[in-house]
């Protein structure tokens, strides 16, 4: 039956069938992947054969098959084709617009189309040029171009598309076609998605909405891939120009979102690789919001904020400039959500990026072990770098920066970036402050950290509150105790903040205990800060139960589970517990979980138990694409799984085989899955 359904419908495109109502009264307006009523198609080509033809899924555009009229190679001759629109009664004096999306793939020798017009779709002698037909390259969908029209007399004319390549010619993709009076109505396109807050989207399957644009029109710009997300990789010369737009979002002016964005280096970061996230309500004039950190090869996940000034429908966009010699950048996911806490309050006190003629004035530099290898500016590197190649022993060598003018009592961020080059071992690198720039005047430390990345860069951030208000100097000692790589801080940056507010806990979950008339919670307690410093010092837990307190847990340590049982006076009813992080009396947003006390707890009684493994033949499978469908897995522990094939949307059913429920009783249905990582899950 399938294969008589294909004859059928290759039958009815031969014969140039279509479904769709004629449409020649203006304005007109037709996609051709809907219909392709009233055009025709005339090969006149010296050896015919190869013409326009329509094909619904051959026009592959940033993952999305379009359906279209195409034109693709002729082997045989150079070509003379000619696709030839319904008759449209025009009249002099009048001036007529159309409009047409129209490309071509660069697989095969550049293309000639020519726009034309005349009196009949028979005599081709009878069409005359009206312009020539731009063809860009197939990396984004085409936009309409727009030719002016005017007729010295009233009477019926045809349009055509008239394609006069030579030999071998690249495939050329026709989309859309509109007609109308400059002055009239135009049949406005369809009207873009518009999505609402709050906005999660995991850009590795779900890219429908989102847009690649190519700015600088190298062919080479953001493709998504199935499971894998929008790539771009790096230039061979010069440097990327390419947007990837979001949908339209709602957004409220004076509102405060968070904007978490993921972004996967593919190797080791590098200062080539820079993607920036832009906002606007214009494509064509998007701000800059933030230049997004790329310091881990592989994922780098990120919060940023944002406060609209108006009430309006916003874009954001992914903007990669990198320049060669980068990595291939993957997009994994963006979210957007309103945010209920306050934004940290940040003073500026002291930025480099160590660029300028004299990077490293106003900084000391002090080779405590007298070897002549130090902190200097080399070649190739950006920011001050120590050159372990070049020492015989264990590193003792001072980084100090310019005086800083600091408060007692106020906190402050010092976030640096600090990269390795051809190490073989760790570095170690202590952070201290104090009132002198020498190594006995730098008294107080601040932090030890061990870099062990090989090649890469990390971006490090430390808190600390000053204790004397004087000119501070915050001082590097590396003490790498073997030679090694080269080791550079890339950047710096000192500002003054509020207190320290910790980050929410994590993994929080509630459950209860109907017998015993108990409530237990288990959480992970916060590493970080809201500005993502590390947490030092211990954190206390607080759980409200309809907003009021009912428990606490004093001094844990940051990072470590934590739990807590808890006997409601009242045990019943739907219950909504908050759980939050305190830091020197400063309290995380809550994280909230509600649960109905009245469900029994118990041990639970398997009703049926299914291993696809062993009943695959029970079950029922229901392909609603036609294309890849479940399939039993017959090796290890069994199982189905849908196979990837060419289509980025499924439509697959497994339905299980049929189970007795009894009425009023709770039941619960646990599913063990893989995801594309190969990481199960219940």
């Amino acid at each position: 039956m399938r294969k008589l359904t294909f004859l059928i419908f290759t039958f009815i495109i031969l014969t140039g069938i279509n479904v769709g109502k004629a449409q020649t009264a203006l304005p007109y307006s037709i996609n051709f992947a809907d219909s392709q009523e009233g055009w025709t198609a005339v090969d006149e080509s010296s050896i015919p054969g190869n013409t326009w033809t329509y094909m619904p899924k051959w026009a592959y555009i940033q993952g999305k098959y379009y359906g279209s009229i195409v034109l693709k190679m002729d082997y045989s001759s150079a070509s003379n084709d000619y696709y030839i629109s319904p008759d449209f009664s025009l009249e002099a004096g009048k001036t007529y617009a159309a409009e047409f999306n129209i490309c071509s793939q660069s697989d095969g020798n550049a293309n000639t189309v020519s726009f034309e017009y005349g009196t009949s779709n028979s005599d081709m002698n009878a069409f005359s040029k009206l312009s020539d037909v731009t063809l860009n390259d197939n990396s984004e969908y085409p936009a309409a171009q727009k030719v002016e029209i005017k007729v010295n007399e009233n009477g019926k004319y045809y349009f055509a598309f008239h394609c006069t390549s030579q030999q071998f010619n690249g495939t050329v993709l026709l989309f859309e076609f509109k007609l109308y009076e400059e002055g009239g109505s135009v049949i406005d396109p369809p009207d873009e998605p518009i999505v609402s807050i709050p906005y999660h989207v995991d850009l590795t399957t779900d890219y429908a909405d989102w847009t690649a644009v190519d700015n600088n029109r190298d062919s080479h710009t953001w493709t998504p891939v199935n499971n894998f997300g929008p790539m771009l990789e790096m230039p061979l010369t010069g440097q990327n120009d390419d947007d990837y737009f979001s949908p339209k979002i709602s957004l409220k002016g004076g509102v405060t979102y968070k904007i978490t964005t993921n972004v996967a280096v593919q190797g080791y970061p590098k200062g080539y690789d820079v993607v920036t996230l832009t906002q606007g309500t214009d494509k064509t004039n998007m701000t800059p919001l933030k230049q997004l950190n790329l310091i881990n090869s592989g994922e780098n996940i990120e919060e940023n904020y944002f406060t609209p000034g108006a009430d309006g429908d916003y874009y954001f966009s992914f903007y990669n400039t990198s320049n060669s010699g980068g990595n291939t950048l993957q997009l994994y996911s963006f979210a957007i959500e309103e945010y209920a806490g306050t934004i940290t309050p940040e003073t500026e006190i002291y930025t480099t990026d160590f660029t300028g003629t004299d990077p490293l004035k106003e900084w000391t530099i002090i080779d405590s072990n007298n070897d002549n290898v130090k902190w200097a500016i080399i070649d190739g590197y950006t920011g001050p770098s120590y050159d372990g190649n070049l020492s015989m022993s264990a590193a003792d060598d001072w980084l100090i920066s310019p005086a800083l003018d600091m408060v007692a009592g106020k906190d402050y961020l010092i976030r640096y970036t600090i990269s390795q080059a051809g190490a073989f071992e760790a570095d170690e690198l202590t952070i201290k402050y104090g009132t002198a720039p020498t190594a006995k005047g730098l008294d107080k430390e601040l932090a030890k950290e061990t870099i062990n990345l090989n090649s890469g860069s990390v971006e490090k951030i430390i808190r600390f509150t000053c204790t004397e208000s004087a000119s501070t100097y915050i001082g590097f000692n590396l003490t790498t105790p073997v030679p090694n790589g080269i080791v550079t801080i890339n950047k710096i940056s000192v500002v003054q903040t509020s207190k320290a507010q910790p980050m929410s806990v994590e993994n929080l979950d509630v459950s209860s205990n109907f017998t015993q008339k108990n409530v237990t919670f288990k959480w992970k307690n916060p590493s970080y800060d809201v500005t993502n410093a590390p947490i030092l010092s211990p954190v206390d837990i607080n759980i409200y139960e309809n907003g009021v307190r009912v428990g606490s847990v004093e001094n844990c340590e940051a990072g470590s589970t934590g739990t807590y049982t808890y006997n409601p006076k009242n045990f019943g009813g739907i219950v909504t517990y908050k759980v939050t992080a305190s830091l020197n009396g400063i309290e995380s947003l809550p994280v909230e979980f509600e649960i109905n006390l009245d469900d029994v707890q118990g041990e639970a009684a398997v009703v049926r138990e299914f291993m696809t493994a062993n009943d695959y033949t029970e079950w029922i499978v229901e392909n609603k694409d036609g294309g890849n469908t479940w399939q039993q897995i017959t090796y290890e522990d069994g199982g189905m799984s849908v196979k990837r094939g060419n289509k980025d949307i499924h439509d697959d059913w497994a339905i299980t085989p049929g189970v007795t429920l009894e009425p009023n009783k709770r039941f619960i249905i646990s599913l063990e899955k893989t995801n594309k990582k190969g990481q199960m899950s219940s």
